[in-house]
């Protein structure tokens, strides 16, 4: 994706997601790294991703590595399942319904 800051806000990789999407083909994945405006976003997540692209998986994972945001294509791709443990090392969150946010973190 071409991003015009190494740290964008929503706005911008929104539409970067987007341009992505309409470029790629249904069930292409979409990867981009982010960094702290994106992953500390609370509006940034699965849902989110969910609307803008719900047939193409989408990755966004911390220049650190240590966690993803990703939407319900990717997690399904990856065959994370709604009741999936959390891995030792790792969690995967969960809304107060029990939902996965699609945020994953550390060896999740």
């Amino acid at each position: 994706m071409d991003l015009k800051t190494p740290d964008p806000a929503w706005p911008e990789m929104k539409s970067a997601i987007d341009e992505a999407v309409r470029s790629a083909r249904k069930g292409s994945p979409i990867h981009s790294e982010i960094a702290w405006k994106i992953f500390r976003d609370p509006s940034v997540n699965r849902n989110t991703l969910d609307r803008i692209a719900p047939n193409n998986p989408v990755i966004l994972e911390t220049l650190t590595g240590h966690a993803l945001i990703v939407n319900s294509a990717a997690l399904g791709r990856a065959g994370i399942r709604e009741d999936q443990p959390d891995p030792m090392g790792g969690r995967y969150e969960r809304s107060p319904d029990g939902r996965l946010t699609g945020v994953i973190r550390e060896y999740a």
